[in-house]
């Protein structure tokens, strides 16, 4: 599995205002942490969020997020994937982005 750049660079650009971004390649993908949280990867060309918690979980299918899944493998992973247009609007991606790390922050 590997990430885009170019879509890393692009959401990390638009996270810069939530606390300290520190990206971490792990696995082919890289992982987003906030303040030392891990809260988000990017996976192939998808932003995806953590479901940490049962509710976050709950909350993006809800929501019609759909679940990542790692091409070739059958791995239930914990993420699930940003639609595109939250994604392009910073407005958006920050308000659920926050969102998600308080929910984690307050395990």
């Amino acid at each position: 599995m590997a990430y885009s750049e170019t879509r890393a660079k692009s959401v990390i650009a638009k996270l810069k205002t939530l606390g300290i971004i520190r990206p971490k390649k792990m696995f082919g993908a890289l992982a987003i942490y906030c303040d030392d949280v891990l809260f988000a990867a990017v996976m192939e060309d998808e932003f995806c969020l953590r479901a940490k918690k049962p509710s976050l979980e709950q909350d993006f299918l809800e929501k019609g997020f759909t679940r990542h899944v790692v091409p070739g493998r059958d791995i239930k992973m914990p993420y699930f994937n940003v639609p595109e247009d939250i994604v392009q609007s910073t407005p958006k991606l920050l308000k659920l982005c926050d969102t998600v790390m308080h929910a984690i922050k307050d395990n």
